[in-house]
């Protein structure tokens, strides 16, 4: 598992772990704020989480009780979400796709 919090430089981690992401698909946390993203990490919030979709992971927004909500949620859907917390940022988690459906085989089987 891999969080990062570095207001807005995301990007900048993202570009540099990612023979990290290659090898050990690691789960991501992240704050997605979208000012922060534009002002320090210089990418739109959308082309930012596009980056981590097409790297075959899938995003779910973190409740303030650190309950996750049902996945996958669309990159639409995280920045609607946003926009309509009222809040500077939205926590994130990031999953390789694989580890969803091995929880969700688990969760169906029971």
């Amino acid at each position: 598992m891999v969080k990062l919090d570095i207001e807005g430089a995301e990007p900048r981690a993202w570009q540099g772990m990612q023979e990290i992401v290659r090898r050990h698909r690691p789960v991501l946390l992240f704050e997605f704020s979208p000012e922060l993203l534009r002002v320090t990490g210089h990418i739109e919030p959308a082309a930012f989480l596009d980056k981590i979709i097409d790297a075959v992971y899938e995003l779910d927004i973190l409740s303030a009780d650190g309950k996750t909500r049902e996945l996958p949620q669309s990159r639409d859907q995280i920045l609607l979400a946003q926009g309509r917390s009222g809040r500077m940022h939205l926590d994130l988690a990031a999953m390789p796709v694989y580890v969803v459906r091995i929880y969700s085989s688990i969760h169906l089987s029971h």
